[in-house]
Parts: structure tokens; sequence; C-alpha cells
């Protein structure tokens, strides 16, 4: 059984898609994947069970719409919680990447449906800093 859990969460930004590509490649790192479904753009990585997913939606020129969601493999899976809350930090840092690669004013909307925990801002910022700077 697989299915996709709801968006958590979304950001509405302008910018273009190699942007969107670039911070997904800082989240996902060097497994990063990406594929067309349902005229969205999906960014994952390769894992053997539970993929997490960044989806794209065009939703204007220039404008996105970004959700991040986990495509859930495991049958009756008590872990659903758990899988949206991380999907919801991973939508944060998302925010976070974005904003290093092109300033604060790409995000145009943000709503987050549960509050990001873990995410430290100021610590998340120096690693995508560290990031950026190898490349």
């Amino acid at each position: 059984m697989i299915k996709s859990f709801e968006s958590v969460g979304e950001l509405i930004v302008e910018t273009n898609m190699e942007t969107l590509r670039e911070a997904a490649k800082i989240v996902f790192g060097a497994s990063l994947k990406e594929y067309e479904e349902d005229g969205k753009t999906i960014f994952t990585l390769e894992v053997p069970v539970c993929p997490s997913l960044i989806v794209v939606e065009k939703i204007a020129e220039g404008k996105y719409r970004v959700t991040c969601r986990s495509k859930c493999m495991i049958e009756d899976c008590p872990y659903w919680e758990r899988c949206v809350k991380i999907d919801n930090e991973r939508l944060k840092t998302f925010e976070i990447a974005l904003k290093k690669i092109m300033g604060a004013e790409i995000v145009k909307e943000r709503k987050y449906t549960w509050v990001p925990e873990r995410v430290k801002e100021e610590e998340i910022e120096k690693v995508i800093d560290r990031i950026i700077k190898l490349k």
C-alpha cells in the first residue's frame, strides 16, 4: 500500500525552477531525484521505504506553491504523525535554503499546519552557508 499524506504546510515563492532545484539539492543532498507527475515537479531522494517529497506546483509565471509530504509505504503505519512533523521541518529547512540563495523576499506566503519544533534556524543557516560555500 502506498499513500501520500496531505501536505502539512506550504510556501508560495516567486523565483525560477533552477533556484528551487538548488534549494532541493541543499535539503536532500547528492541523492536528489527529480521527476514530473500530474504537472508538478517532485524532488525526492532514493530510500528503500517512505521517501520524502518536496512538491512544486506552478501557479503563475515565476510563482510556485511548495509543499512537503511523505510517501508512506507501510500499511496501517503507526508513525504517520512523526512523518508529518518531519515533513514540516523539511519544508522549514527548504524555506531557509531559499532565503539563503535568493534573499528573504523570495517567500511571499508561508503556512505551517504544525509548528516546526526541532528546526533551529540559526543552526540550519550555518549549515546551509557551509554547503553553499563548498559549491
